[in-house]
């Protein structure tokens, strides 16, 4: 469910606190990039349903962000080819 930012906050804190204190993993599904950023130690990227990242945080950029969502700001894709905006 989508949760104000408030609320998406306090609930990944207590997610990070528990897996913390228990020594255990959590997976969760998030498209809120900068939560994810703040509290993942990994993040598993997937786009039409191939792993197109699997890194830590910093890692992510916005050109691996944009193959994510399957769109970027500076090109297009055609035929599967990414081609320069004029």
């Amino acid at each position: 469910a989508s949760l104000d930012p408030v609320t998406s906050k306090t609930i990944m804190e207590h997610l990070s606190a528990i897996c913390r204190e228990d020594g255990i993993t959590c997976i969760v599904n998030l498209h809120q990039v900068e939560i994810a950023r703040d509290y993942a130690t990994r993040i598993i990227g997937i786009h039409k349903g191939e792993v197109v990242f699997d890194g830590a945080p910093s890692a992510l950029t916005e050109d691996v962000i944009h193959r994510i969502y399957g769109a970027a700001p500076d090109r297009r894709e055609q035929d599967g080819e990414a081609l320069a905006r004029a």
